[in-house]
């Protein structure tokens, strides 16, 4: 399932999520995900920096972030930004205006300027992102209670199955996660299907955390500046 606690830890761990288990519910644990990656190849602790934006302005974190680097022997860097993400959780309008505030955004140029300073500064860059999103419409709100550890918009997570196959009878045309893929065996997952969200049926909002392949697939770039 594509929420964001799942798909990024799996990113800076480099592995997949049942190996995360006692921390799949939210990504406190990414630095040190990120550190033990590289400390597995080769580095020490001093070298791996790890940061994110928060709620910060790109322009403030970007200051912030040079300034850390400046530090002769940090080797790499993981760099986490929540401009899209705080962006589309705030859409109204649908994607449409979350396309057009993207736009926007990319007018700025701090992305841009973000990233250029960190290959000015002898950095490879490699951008992607944790999950994409999709609108999707209501199905009705999940009465999920206190049962679901996790209750998004397009994915229920569940201690057990039992649990879970409950709010599957609930809802009809709801989809179970296959548990052998990837998942930690005391996780279980319900997702809303194709385009729809579990939220009442009268709403249309913009949102992740279920299969669709807008939501799975991802871009990946890779930035280096070339020889002289």
């Amino acid at each position: 399932p594509t929420l964001t606690s799942i798909s990024r830890q799996a990113i800076f761990r480099g592995e997949p999520p049942y190996t995360f288990a006692d921390s799949i519910a939210d990504t406190k644990k990414e630095p040190k995900h990120f550190q033990r990656f590289w400390e597995e190849h080769g580095l020490s602790p001093v070298c791996v920096y790890y940061d994110v934006q928060g709620t910060q302005a790109i322009n403030e974190f970007a200051t912030d972030v040079f300034e850390k680097l400046e530090h002769p022997k940090v080797r790499v860097a993981g760099l986490v930004l929540n401009y899209v993400d705080n962006s589309l959780h705030g859409a109204i309008g649908g994607q449409p205006a979350l396309h057009s505030q993207m736009r926007h955004w990319a007018e700025t140029r701090e992305l841009s300027s973000l990233i250029r300073g960190l290959l000015d500064r002898g950095f490879a860059v490699h951008m992607t992102s944790d999950h994409g999103n999709i609108q999707a419409r209501g199905i009705g709100k999940s009465d999920v209670g206190k049962t679901a550890d996790t209750a998004g918009e397009r994915s229920l997570l569940f201690p057990n199955a039992l649990l879970r196959d409950s709010a599957l009878a609930k809802h009809p045309t709801a989809k179970s996660w296959p548990s052998e893929r990837g998942l930690p065996t005391n996780l279980h997952a319900a997702l809303a299907p194709d385009r729809s969200a579990f939220v009442s049926k009268t709403d249309s909002v913009v949102c992740h955390g279920g299969a669709a392949v807008e939501e799975v697939i991802v871009p990946y770039v890779m930035f280096q500046l070339g020889a002289e």
